[in-house]
């Protein structure tokens, strides 16, 4: 499959070489037809590196010509390696030392042994032995201590005069002569044929590790030429195709038959993409650059290093981004005969990009909505990122008018504390911040100079970490707060007014209460006395003019008797109720079940003729006045007790109902009851829903008992059907625990 190409572009890519002419650059698919002419290796390379990440050897080079140990290694050790080699002498410098000593007496004494059996044979031939063994098994030193022993042994044990160093004919001294000299020889030879097999064997060793090292290199050009996530292809210097990896065959779906010395690299690429860069690098190097193979190798023609990204087109037409990397291949006189092109598909990594940028767009659209002011900066103080919010605040209408360094924003606002006082750049909120500071609520004033604005603002912020716990940014959040700063002077000027006009009321009320009671006084008083005047003149007439009243008079001064009584009971109701919103307060914790037991037995005292029984919850307790709580009870039974007054069987109940935090106290009674239609007369002064006649009474315990509630903070309520009794419940704050005491 041929890529459709414009006019120009298919013009190029169609003048391509002729593959029958032949190329400078013949190449095939595996890793080795990247390698261009190698010259032949020298057959005495004087070293053989060791490639390192290879073969995992040490990058020592190792030596192959023989030299001299290294000080500190014995003859036949690898310089390189510090080892012995093979080949080399069997013996180290101490023990062929001995062996030569030891081997040269053993054949003195084996020429004493034969003595006889040599009779007149030369005496000194015997000694070859040694010298030759000795040279052979620990070289050149050992070799000459033989023979040096050997020459004194001889003429100090052989030669006349026996028992002295002396020779006596010449005959014996040429032969002594001989002897020493041919041992010299022997041990030189010996020496020099340990060298040499130990040059060959360190030789051998080298060329195998050498050997290796290419084959590793080979097998790692290879894994890296035939490697799917890269395309490498190779062409002559006309862009033709010389060599096409797996990898392009897997990443542009093309076999490598259909490619070599048949298309150009061009064939891959979208056509607009090519055209784009051509006449981007006209107008780069101000040269005409034609649409084609030029276009890819333009720069790296030139030895311009070149990587840059392009759309690639697969042989069924998917398309997908690629990054292009372009170099010269060169022969050894350094000069170009072919292009080497690397692609990766980078559809992956673009997927990445996008979903950054998304993120990064989205990031910074949640940080422009955000109703304070953000600002980053680096660690060094340089801001470099506002929200909407941020430039506003501070003026700008661009970020980088911001992106300075925090010393050189002095010159365009002045940041003091809230009494005033100037505060220097080392005070600044992100100056403390990069100090290692958490600020949360750090308020102070800010004036822009050359602008008419001074504001206050509340400033918070820290640094960001990475994961390792290493300081990356720091971030500074800011809200102009100036008009609540205002608002909370206007409340304060309010809460002073407010607080001397209760002053002034409380001094107005304690002078009104002081004229209340001169008043309660002055009622209690004047009004009690006509009306003792009243009862007590009544009585007189009843008692002392009897006989000479008629029905109708007596009953006429009952009349006025119990009128006046119920005007005096109304007077100490009114004054009670007076004094109960006057009282002072005495919260404790008071054991209700006990405090109604109490006054449960006090009205069966009072009236031993009835019979009711009393249900009361044990255990119920409240913070309270006792005081005033027992006057609400004792006004709550009352009103039970007086209305179940016609139940043959009367009850009465006191309980609890609620959780800890919010109790309801109640009183039940299976008294007449009440329509609820007229419940909002309960709690009213001297309101009443039954006749006088029926259920005496003053209207006032309920309003009593309503007070007595509302000043402990509770509520009361009441529920009833009429004939079927009725419920007064009202709340009380719990008793406190021991430990809360």
């Amino acid at each position: 499959m041929v890529v459709e190409q414009d006019d120009a572009l298919a013009s190029a890519v169609r003048e391509e070489p002729d593959a029958a002419a032949g190329s400078p650059l013949p190449m095939g698919r595996t890793a080795a037809s990247l390698r261009l002419k190698t010259p032949p290796e020298p057959s005495t390379p004087p070293f053989v590196p060791s490639p390192i990440g290879l073969t995992g050897l040490p990058d020592t080079p190792v030596r192959r010509d023989g030299e001299a140990p290294q000080p500190g290694m014995a003859p036949g050790e690898d310089p390189a390696e510090g080892r012995r080699v093979p080949g080399a002498a069997p013996l180290n410098r101490w023990q062929a030392w001995a062996l030569a000593v030891a081997m040269t007496i053993a054949t003195l004494g084996l020429r004493f042994a034969l003595d006889k059996q040599l009779g007149s044979q030369p005496a000194l031939m015997i000694f070859a032995l040694p010298i030759m063994l000795s040279a052979y098994m620990g070289g050149l030193s050992a070799g000459l201590l033989a023979t040096g022993l050997s020459s004194l042994m001889a003429s100090y044990f052989l030669l006349a005069p026996i028992g002295s160093f002396a020779v006596a004919s010449s005959a014996e001294c040429w032969n002594l002569s001989f002897v020493a000299l041919a041992g010299a020889v022997i041990s030189m030879l010996s020496e020099a044929l340990h060298r040499a097999r130990g040059r060959a064997d360190i030789a051998t060793r080298a060329n195998r590790r050498a050997t290796e090292a290419l084959v590793a290199a080979s097998s790692l050009h290879g894994a890296i030429v035939n490697s799917a996530n890269f395309s490498i292809i190779a062409t002559d210097t006309k862009g033709l195709i010389q060599s096409f990896s797996v990898g392009a065959e897997e990443m542009l779906g093309y076999r490598a038959d259909e490619v070599l010395n048949r298309m150009t690299p061009v064939g891959f690429h979208d056509v607009s993409e090519v055209v784009a860069r051509t006449a981007a690098l006209s107008r780069e190097f101000g040269a005409p650059i034609l649409p084609g193979i030029e276009t890819l190798i333009y720069k790296a023609s030139r030895g311009i290093k070149d990587t840059y990204e392009l759309t690639k087109v697969r042989k069924d037409g998917r398309r997908f981004p690629a990054e292009l990397s372009v170099a010269p291949l060169r022969d050894p006189q350094d000069a170009v005969v072919g292009y080497l092109l690397i692609g990766a598909d980078i559809t992956v990594r673009k997927q990445a990009e996008a979903a950054l940028r998304k993120n990064e767009a989205q990031l910074q659209t949640i940080v422009d909505n955000i109703s304070e002011a953000v600002v980053v900066s680096d660690l060094d103080g340089r801001l470099l990122q506002f929200n909407r919010v941020a430039l506003e605040l501070l003026g700008y209408s661009d970020p980088d008018q911001g992106r300075r360094h925090i010393t050189n924003l002095t010159d365009t606002f002045e940041l003091a504390a809230l009494d005033g006082t100037s505060w220097t750049v080392d005070q600044w909120p992100l100056a403390r911040i990069l100090r290692g500071e958490k600020l949360n609520n750090l308020e102070c004033r800010m004036r822009r100079l050359g602008a008419d604005w001074l504001r206050v603002f509340s400033f918070g912020g820290n640094l960001v970490f990475d994961a390792s716990g290493r300081p990356l940014l720091a971030v500074v959040t800011f809200s102009d707060i100036t008009e609540r700063k205002l608002a909370v002077e206007v409340i304060h000027r309010l809460n002073s007014d407010l607080e001397q006009r209760v002053l002034d009321r409380t001094a107005q009320l304690v002078i009104a209460n002081k004229e209340l009671e001169a008043f309660s006084y002055s009622v209690s008083h004047d009004l009690r006395a006509p009306l003792r005047s009243l009862d007590g003149f009544s009585q007189a007439l009843m008692e002392d003019c009897a006989d000479r009243l008629g029905a109708e008079d007596q009953d006429n001064l009952r009349r006025i008797r119990s009128a006046s009584q119920r005007m005096g009971q109304l007077i100490d109701d009114m004054l009670k109720l007076s004094h109960l919103t006057r009282a002072e307060m005495d919260r404790k914790t008071v054991d209700l079940s006990r405090m109604a037991e109490e006054i449960a037995e006090e009205m069966r005292a009072a009236n031993p003729a009835r019979v009711v029984r009393f249900e009361i919850s044990e255990d119920l307790t409240a913070e309270a006045d006792p005081r005033l709580l027992r006057i609400a009870l004792t006004n709550l039974f009352a009103n039970a007790w007086k209305f179940t007054a016609r139940r043959a069987e009367a009850l009465i109940e006191f309980g609890c109902c609620g959780d800890a935090s919010i109790r309801e106290f109640f009183v039940r009674d299976n008294g007449v009851g009440f329509d609820m239609a007229h419940a909002g007369k309960l709690f009213g002064a001297f309101q009443r829903l039954h006749a006088m006649n029926d259920f005496p009474g003053t209207g006032i315990g309920l309003v009593t008992v309503q007070r007595i509630v509302h000043r402990h903070g509770g509520l009361i309520r009441a529920e009833s059907t009429a004939g079927a009794g009725a419920t007064f419940s009202f709340t009380l704050p719990p008793a406190k625990t021991q430990q809360e005491s």
